[in-house]
């Protein structure tokens, strides 16, 4: 994966490399709680919550210098998965990031939110991302 210099190009493969992150932290055992507790129509990979954290941080910091449609690109990306933890993981790397905040706007917001069907990702989506948008 190539770095990001202080003109960042973002690489297209950004929403791919946090993909394989997420795939590689996440747990079997953990999936199996997740689908009964989180019952969706989207995949699970497993992941917990700090490790999920951890990769977003990281992330959020390799994307500090970024232009806010690249972050959306990438949000965009990971949504589109169709992925729990990779939703989620777009919505805390969006709430890190000021300008791609600043860019939301109510088509946005809906697409970003489209398909949420299970209360882990509606509540990532309405306290990280909508509601800090609507206030």
């Amino acid at each position: 994966m190539r770095s990001i210099s202080a003109k960042p190009s973002v690489p297209r493969s950004a929403a791919t490399a946090i993909l394989g992150e997420l795939r590689r932290v996440g747990r079997a055992e953990r999936r199996k709680v997740a689908e009964w507790y989180c019952s969706s129509k989207m995949r699970t990979f497993g992941v917990a919550t700090p490790d999920l954290r951890r990769v977003t941080r990281a992330w959020s910091r390799r994307l500090r210098e970024a232009s806010g449609e690249e972050v959306l690109r990438i949000a965009r990306g990971l949504v589109a998965a169709r992925v729990t933890d990779a939703r989620n993981a777009a919505y805390e790397i969006l709430s890190r990031h000021a300008p791609a905040m600043a860019a939301l706007n109510a088509a946005a917001l809906t697409a970003l939110g489209r398909g949420n069907d299970n209360w882990g990702s509606v509540d990532a989506f309405s306290v990280l991302v909508a509601g800090v948008v609507w206030r």
